[in-house]
């Protein structure tokens, strides 16, 4: 335990310190443009349990999105079956259509290891909401923590079209709170994907299925 908080303490003192290079991974000069803007920025951080070589090839595989929706689906509580379907488009886009038939387009825009120890992942992320269009970038990098699994670390960039909803968004930090409980659900999602890699298994609450991560 007290391994597993020191190299929590350490991966997230290294987050706060160097932002990820997320613009040159992501090598498109639209995502770049809009990186460079004042996007709103969250962060999060975790240990999972899990072999660093397992994480990677659940993360290459292009039936992650539809297993974790597989697995929310399971896990939400009777009655609440989660909204929308999600649509494989080729060419590693994804399409979410919610119950209300608003489009979301996922993008990969970077996939693979920086060495022997990480592995990053990038994806663009364009749709809509009650609060009107957005743009999303958001970058997972997993770090081989040995014999601890690995240490996960993810950082978004959100850009709401609408002026007045950055403004608000900012005022009540209600990105980074959504951002940082998505990235605690997906990370327990991920690790029920194998048995042995989760803890024990819970209930999800419902308020979790307006969560744009798996709706």
């Amino acid at each position: 335990m007290r391994r597993l908080a020191a190299i929590l303490f350490l991966a997230s003192a290294l987050f706060s310190a160097h932002a990820l290079e997320t613009a040159s991974l992501a090598g498109d000069p639209e995502i770049q443009a809009l990186l460079a803007r004042k996007c709103i920025r969250a962060d999060a951080c975790g240990v999972l349990p899990i072999p660093f070589g397992e994480v990677v090839r659940r993360l290459e595989d292009d039936r992650l999105p539809f297993l974790l929706q597989q697995e929310y689906a399971r896990a939400l509580p009777p009655g609440h079956p989660p909204a929308g379907t999600v649509t494989a488009m080729g060419d590693g886009i994804l399409l979410h259509i919610d119950s209300e038939g608003r489009r979301t387009r996922i993008g990969v825009l970077h996939r693979g290891r920086g060495d022997r120890a990480s592995y990053d992942l990038v994806l663009g992320v364009q749709g809509e909401r009650g609060f009107g269009p957005y743009d999303l970038v958001i970058h997972l990098r997993v770090l081989d923590a040995a014999g601890a699994g690995v240490v996960y670390l993810a950082e978004i960039h959100a850009y709401p079209h609408r002026g007045a909803t950055r403004f608000m968004a900012r005022r009540l930090n209600t990105v980074e709170r959504q951002f940082r409980r998505s990235a605690r659900t997906a990370a327990w999602l991920f690790g029920q994907l194998e048995p042995g890699w989760a803890d024990a298994p819970y209930c999800l609450p419902a308020g979790i299925a307006n969560e744009p991560w798996f709706r």
